[in-house]
């Protein structure tokens, strides 16, 4: 059922379907499952906590009324902000991670210019 039925303004029905507010709307998914993610870390944990987010998120999917989306939006930043993990998970490999850049290979540019690699661990 289309949204614009329930609602008289176009501009707003304009706001709530425009590809901006979907964007948005799909970065707080993301986000609410990477916080699920840092807090429970085990499979099936974390697994029952997605299935609640995606309840919640398809839940309030059919909001039209611009007030209520912005304060169900609101209160969903509220509580990521709420419950941010102190140490969030990082992957090994990403910026900030354990092994990120440890064996970083040896540049082409000094290899050309005739730069041997020093080995430290022979």
């Amino acid at each position: 059922m289309s949204v614009q039925k329930f609602i008289k303004n176009p501009t707003i029905t304009h706001q709530l379907t425009s590809q901006a507010h979907n964007l948005y709307v799909r970065r707080l998914y993301k986000r609410s499952l990477r916080l699920a993610m840092d807090w429970y870390w085990r499979r099936e944990e974390y697994r029952e906590k997605a299935i609640l987010i995606r309840r919640e998120f398809e839940r309030n999917k059919s909001l039209s009324n611009v007030k209520l989306v912005e304060r169900t939006i609101g209160y969903t930043e509220y509580m990521l902000d709420m419950y941010a993990h102190p140490q969030p998970y990082k992957s090994m490999d990403a910026p900030g991670g354990t092994k990120y850049e440890r064996n970083a290979p040896f540049p082409e540019w000094a290899a050309k210019q005739g730069v041997e690699p020093v080995d430290t661990y022979s």
